[in-house]
């Protein structure tokens, strides 16, 4: 009676594993056929989502392919944000437009002498921006620089507890670390009290 339970285990598992291995290509011809046969017919639907057609299906894009304007792409229930992106040692602007009714992206290095700075090619000789001027512990501030990516804690001013972790720029760049000031009545959201 227990070698029929293992061999049916045994079964089951080549089954499942088969099963697994074979569902993107079923899920894929599906979607494809889906597409192929009924266009006009997603189109509509997403028509009917977004309230907004502009030839593409479901996919808006907030600033066309504009360099200077930090855009976002809308595609279902997602946003999807123009950013830089550091690569090798090179800044590149990553502009997120809509191609044939879905995402695209294009990777660039912002036209000379601009330079990618949260998703925007900006003309400044600065490399690194503070929101609160510099080290102003009673107000919240985010720290923004050329090939840095501020969108976690560390780009903005964030309190642990009573002390207040202070981002602010030294040398044109993000000062590492931040410096950490104990607020004398707490802190609270980015800045003491």
């Amino acid at each position: 009676m227990k070698k029929g339970w293992l061999w049916l285990l045994i079964i089951i598992i080549v089954i499942a594993t088969i099963i697994s291995f074979s569902m993107p290509f079923i899920v894929n011809k599906s979607v494809k056929d889906t597409v192929q046969g009924g266009e006009d017919s997603i189109r509509q639907q997403a028509e009917g989502l977004t309230g907004q057609s502009n030839g593409e299906s479901g996919c808006t894009d907030s600033d066309g392919e504009d360099y200077f304007t930090k855009g976002v792409v809308n595609y279902e229930t997602h946003e999807i944000y123009d950013r830089c992106l550091v690569d090798q040692g090179t800044v590149y602007l990553i502009e997120n437009t809509c191609s044939n009714g879905i995402p695209d992206t294009i990777k660039l290095e912002c036209p000379s002498p601009t330079k990618c700075l949260e998703g925007v090619c900006i003309d400044s000789p600065e490399n690194c921006f503070d929101s609160d001027g510099g080290l102003d512990y009673y107000v919240k501030g985010k720290v923004s620089a050329v090939g840095y990516e501020s969108s976690t804690s560390a780009g903005f001013d964030h309190c642990v507890g009573n002390e207040l972790s202070e981002t602010y720029c030294e040398n044109d760049l993000p000062a590492v670390p931040p410096k950490i000031y104990t607020c004398p009545n707490g802190c609270e959201n980015g800045a003491c009290i």
